[in-house]
């Protein structure tokens, strides 16, 4: 068997790749994945795992218009809701 390329990114990986991968800490991936903004691990044989395919989705969305954290969503709540005031 031969060794891995350095380059290569496995299909699934652990929090501890995971965290390498995207330049984030497993601390800041979890929370992400609590408030809902990250995408999800499955859980495989014990283990949670991430899809690197739904993280590079997630990372680089079609429209790159993706709120990045809540206070950027309730932003964008707040921002609509006025809007709809100043128009009514």
């Amino acid at each position: 068997m031969t060794a891995p390329k350095p380059d290569h990114i496995p299909s699934f990986m652990d929090i501890d790749r995971l965290s390498r991968e995207i330049c984030l800490s497993p601390d800041t991936i979890e929370a992400h994945v609590k408030q809902g903004i990250f995408p999800p691990p499955r859980k495989q044989g014990g283990k949670r795992l991430w899809s690197w395919a739904k993280v590079r989705r997630h990372l680089d969305p079609p429209d790159n218009d993706v709120p990045t954290s809540p206070s950027d969503q309730v932003r964008e709540i707040t921002d609509a809701v006025r809007k709809e005031i100043e128009h009514a």
